[in-house]
């Protein structure tokens, strides 16, 4: 029998490596709670005093830096500005959600022996306010005749915003022509695409949807403007208390801020995180243990090792977050340094980069760049947020270019006009890939 050496070398992933990937990867409001978490558990731990910021001004600057979601350059984005802390607290306090605005609506037009069947209904609605189960499951499912369920669902069609309880979009649709009607609008070219080229309109096929209903090409077209102008598929999303989404309350892991208004304007960068959650090994606990191995210290072994390994624990978090908020500094630095005029005029002046590249060039391996990426969120200069991921995002820059082509054009453009026009500006894209990207700006 023989015996042979040999060496070899092992990656054991160790709770200093596991915890700093964690941390790395958190959202903003995640490392809140976690940093919270380790400072009730571990008296080795410590906020440095001048960074307890939870008094409340820290507190409105914070909540401010998430508020101010408009841009007229972002159209995805929303605007508020200007508010104060006072005022935004009082907004949620008061805010209502879609639905109890739509219960409340429902009170007046139902009588007491539908009321129960039509608030069911109403939380039966998806996140768009349509009722996707057909009549017969929802009988079913609410043991309740088809009848009833039926009727009910004209008293929720009656409510404001048209298009509640609609079985599809098409439908929605059917019904706020019924309502603009009621006003005294002229609806009657698009119900007739609606009814009798759905499918061709969806494509966009206009000569075949004016040859179905017998019209020019020019009324089908001013009929689709008027959709666009009057018309939206997704009713609860415009409901009371939904103008705000929950997108609103995100947080921010980085800022870019203008120092100064010359021409070009220079940036800083900021990290709000790092500011708030500033931690250190608390000095009388490592005070302690360098004593414990004394005799004097008169400490059991168990003693001595627990304080041990809460210092090691605190020593650890420490290491952590300050490898956080180091790989986000040189991330926000390179962006600053590669896209200047996206962060200064928008994403059509995004440059293509990839999470590899920048990986590469900071020195980094490209898991430790992605987790940095993930669910992190940017102020930009004039304070709106984007995601981190949008300056990795290929396809922004073409979503823009499309989007502001359909703002600035005098009626509806086909996906053949979009990719032409694009052409003859050096963009080139073929026309399906113009089709997608238009599908995935509207949902």
């Amino acid at each position: 029998m023989f015996q042979s050496l040999s060496i070899r070398t092992e990656l054991k992933i160790g709770p200093r490596l596991v915890l700093a990937g964690k941390l790395l990867r958190a959202r903003g409001d995640e490392i809140e709670q976690m940093i919270n978490r380790e400072l009730a558990n571990n008296p080795a731990l410590e906020l440095v005093p001048e960074r307890k910021l939870r008094d409340e001004n820290s507190r409105q600057e914070r909540l401010a830096c998430t508020w101010r979601l408009g841009s007229d350059r972002f159209s995805s984005m929303r605007a508020g500005y200007g508010q104060t802390f006072d005022e935004i607290e009082e907004y949620f306090a008061q805010r209502r959600s879609p639905l109890e605005g739509l219960v409340d609506q429902a009170s007046i037009l139902t009588n007491t022996s539908d009321w129960e069947l039509v608030v069911s209904l109403i939380y039966c609605l998806d996140h768009r306010g349509l009722l996707v189960d057909p009549a017969d499951r929802l009988a079913s499912k609410l043991g309740v005749p088809q009848e009833s369920v039926e009727r009910a669902i004209k008293v929720l069609q009656r409510l404001d915003p048209p298009g509640i309880a609609a079985r599809d979009i098409r439908e929605c649709f059917l019904i706020q022509c019924a309502h603009l009607e009621a006003e005294g609008r002229d609806c009657h070219s698009v119900r007739q695409i609606l009814t009798l080229a759905w499918d061709d309109f969806l494509h966009q096929q206009w000569l075949r949807v004016a040859r179905k209903i017998g019209e020019t090409k020019q009324v089908v077209q001013e009929a689709v403007g008027f959709m666009r102008a009057n018309l939206y598929p997704y009713p609860l999303s415009i409901g009371e208390g939904s103008s705000i989404n929950e997108d609103t309350l995100r947080v921010v892991d980085l800022i870019f801020q203008e120092e100064n208004q010359s021409d070009p304007p220079t940036y800083s960068i900021r990290i709000p995180g790092a500011e708030m959650f500033e931690l250190r090994v608390c000095a009388q606990v490592q005070e302690a243990f360098q004593s414990s191995t004394t005799p004097s210290a008169g400490l059991s072994g168990h003693e001595r090792c627990w304080i041990r390994d809460q210092v090691d624990r605190a020593q650890i978090v420490v290491d952590a977050l300050s490898q956080r908020w180091g790989t986000l500094r040189r991330i926000g630095e390179y962006l600053l340094r590669t896209q200047k005029d996206f962060i200064t005029h928008g994403p059509l002046y995004l440059k293509p980069i990839t999470q590899a590249v920048l990986a590469k060039e900071l020195g980094l391996h490209e898991s430790t760049v992605s987790r940095a990426v993930k669910d992190k969120n940017v102020q930009m200069p004039d304070g709106h947020l984007v995601p981190l991921q949008a300056f990795f995002d290929p396809t922004l820059a073409a979503k823009e270019a499309i989007r502001t082509l359909q703002n600035s054009a005098s009626e509806p453009m086909c996906d053949r006009e979009i990719a032409e026009q694009l052409e003859s500006k050096g963009l080139r894209l073929a026309r399906r890939t113009v089709a997608k990207y238009r599908l995935e700006m509207s949902q």
